[in-house]
């Protein structure tokens, strides 16, 4: 039942999530390993023959067979009637046969690879697609950091559907070849078939419970390996400062070691049937040949016929036997790291995804934006993390939100940012609710400037034409960007845009990262510029410095600053402050400040 299951059900979930294109290339390649087994049976059936007209021509010449075919192509007459000629035109069946079944064969074989690379590029785009269009409190759920774990195992899921197809057509393909043998020797079919049957079961039996075991040890054994490798690029400062440096090579050579001899076991598990099988199938044929020498006594024409018939099939029926075991044993080895890529992808089919195409070109902020009794609670908490807050900004505005830790700060600047859908309560512009589409166009307009920004590795210009990533960079964009954020570390003209920086913006101090995230931003030339805690890790002197960057940013543009040192703030228009979810006070910055600074001391 279990192995039923693995070859039909694994193999119709993952049919059910492939595109019309793939799923017909599928169906077209199955159809192509059916007609492979009816050219390895007409092979067999014409070799067969042959050793037959080798054998005794006359008993050829005279059977029933022959007078069937002269009576609907009497003009083969005259190659039946010669011994020779016969001879010479039937070496001919078995090698348009053969030829031909290896053409199909190459064909098979090609698609077959094909098949499989289209299913994995397939299953890996579809995950990315959907991981780039998930809504952002899916990205900050544990779910979202299996992503690219599931998307490097899209290939074993590619295999288990290819290698259930290999063993339905070389099923078929053995049923067809016992077939044309039993229609030819009954009794010696159900000897070979009850033989290469129980062989089969005991040798699968013997192998799956390792094959199991060696293939789930794989798969964690390279999750860990994943993790612990993305681990240490990601923390490699914290790595280098606190000397983790012999910790995580242990944990990664560990766990590479912990993969070698499963993976070895798994390598070697498919030709196992095959070495099995045919020494089988040799045997039976030695056991054959005692048989009717020994006990039934029979002719050497009788040995001759069936002993070359026998031997025929084991050549052919082998392999099919072998490659249909050995196709079930690597859709078992490749499960426990296909079917979890599957399940990945079907959770993510699950999900709502945002909606990009109905973006509103003609919305603008024109007076402002008002958030008004907003709730916000994560998936899974016990509590709201914003509780009924309300608040306005008008457009053009410098505002700033204050408050400790915990406070709710990002999770308002997310909710203002479009990120976050409230639980309850609306976000109006210009008074009133926006649809969908002006959502899209809304969180568009919207730049970000966060705490401790993403610097890829390339050149400055490409980071900072980051919200356009694909496109050439604009250079009159470029250098208006680089203007607003006074960069002043690319030359007087900023010639040096394509100097070049590692990940994470190594390479740059700490300023010189920050005013290129703020380029980034003022690229995609914003409505309302965000900055998250922007200068809350720098130094006295260069916060002083980008503080009075945002003072002096076109006054158009609305911005939100989000701070704990209340220097950052001192510039604003109004000042929110925030306490356990709600909006404590509201005021002008030297006011509040000046309260929420002795507030602190007392509390100190």
């Amino acid at each position: 039942m279990n192995t039923l299951r693995l070859l039909f059900f694994s193999f119709s979930r993952i049919w059910r999530v492939l595109p019309h294109r793939l799923r017909k290339s599928g169906t077209g390649l199955f159809i192509s390993m059916v007609i492979l087994g009816l050219l390895e049976l007409g092979g067999i059936l014409s070799l067969s023959l042959f050793v037959g007209v080798l054998n005794d021509p006359e008993r050829v010449q005279q059977s029933k067979y022959a007078a069937l075919i002269l009576e609907y192509a009497p003009f083969l007459g005259p190659v039946f009637a010669d011994s020779r000629t016969l001879m010479l035109c039937t070496v001919l069946v078995p090698i348009s046969m053969i030829v031909t079944k290896n053409m199909v064969s190459a064909f098979v074989t090609w698609k077959t690879g094909l098949l499989g690379g289209e299913v994995a590029g397939f299953v890996g785009c579809e995950i990315m697609r959907r991981f780039v269009y998930m809504p952002y409190d899916w990205h900050i759920s544990s779910l979202s950091a299996e992503a690219f774990t599931k998307m490097s195992w899209r290939h074993s899921l590619g295999q288990l559907l290819i290698q259930s197809m290999v063993a339905y057509s070389n099923f078929i393909t053995a049923g067809l070849l016992f077939l044309g043998l039993f229609i030819y020797a009954p009794g010696l079919t159900m000897l070979v078939l009850g033989v290469m049957a129980v062989t089969a079961v005991t040798l699968y039996g013997a192998v799956r419970k390792n094959i199991d075991k060696s293939s789930h040890n794989n798969a964690q054994a390279q999750a860990r390996e994943s993790h612990a490798t993305m681990a240490a690029v990601r923390g490699i400062r914290e790595i280098l400062i606190y000397q983790q440096q012999p910790t995580f090579l242990h944990a990664i050579s560990q766990a590479i070691r912990d993969s070698v001899r499963p993976r070895a076991f798994l390598e070697t598990a498919p030709p196992i049937p095959a070495w099995v099988l045919e020494s089988m199938g040799f045997v039976l044929i030695g056991c054959t040949l005692a048989w009717m020498t020994l006990i039934q006594d029979a002719s050497r024409a009788a040995i001759t016929a069936n002993i070359a018939m026998l031997t025929l099939t084991a050549w052919r029926v082998l392999p099919s036997l072998n490659r249909a075991v050995g196709a079930i044993i690597n859709i078992r080895a490749n499960q426990p790291t296909g079917l979890p890529c599957l399940e990945y992808m079907e959770q993510l089919k699950a999900v709502p995804q945002l909606d990009v195409e109905s973006q509103d070109s003609d919305f603008a902020i024109k007076d402002g934006i008002r958030l008004d009794n907003i709730y916000y609670r994560y998936p899974g908490a016990e509590q709201d993390s914003l509780k009924g807050v309300t608040l306005d900004i008008p457009k053009g505005a410098s505002v700033g939100i204050i408050g400790k830790s915990g406070a709710g700060k990002s999770t308002l600047i997310n909710v203002l940012s479009g990120l976050l859908q409230p639980a309850s309560g609306r976000i109006l512009v210009d008074g009133r609710e926006m649809t969908p589409g002006q959502m899209l166009t809304y969180r568009q307009s919207i730049g970000y400037v966060p705490q401790n920004p993403y610097l890829m590795a390339g050149t400055v210009a490409e980071n900072i034409a980051f919200s356009q990533w694909g496109r050439p960079p604009d250079a009159e964009r470029l250098h208006e960007a680089c203007q607003q954020a006074q960069i002043d570390f690319l030359g007087e003209n900023f010639e040096n845009l394509s100097r070049g920086i590692g990940e994470n913006g190594a390479g740059l101090s700490g300023g010189q990262a920050q005013r290129v995230t703020i380029a980034r931003a003022l690229y995609a030339r914003p409505a309302v510029l965000i900055f998250d805690e922007a200068t809350s890790s720098l130094d006295h002197r260069t916060e002083e410095s980008i503080r009075r960057t945002i003072a002096e940013l076109p006054q158009g543009i609305t911005r939100i600053l989000i701070a704990h040192k209340l220097t950052a703030l001192k510039n604003c228009d109004l000042v929110y402050w925030l306490e356990d979810g709600r909006i404590y006070r509201k005021g002008e910055a030297a006011e509040l400040l000046a309260d929420y600074q002795t507030l602190e001391e007392n509390n100190a």
